[in-house]
């Protein structure tokens, strides 16, 4: 289920690339997902640093 508007965003950019022969959909839709990976990765990383504050033991997925 796609729940983040970027993610529908991406989807729509698809369907303009493949279906509209839009030359500029595609890099489009890598900014929006690159631009929903880094979220991501600030999402994991704040996630890692809860659980380094809990525990007081570095993650060795961090090194």
């Amino acid at each position: 289920m796609m729940s983040d508007a970027r993610l529908k965003q991406a989807q729509v950019l698809y369907e303009r690339a493949v279906f509209d022969g839009d030359e500029d959909a595609v890099p489009a839709g890598e900014r929006v997902l690159d631009g929903v990976e880094a979220d991501l990765a600030l999402a994991r990383g704040r996630l890692l640093h809860a659980r380094f504050l809990e525990e007081r033991a570095e993650d060795p997925r961090e090194l």
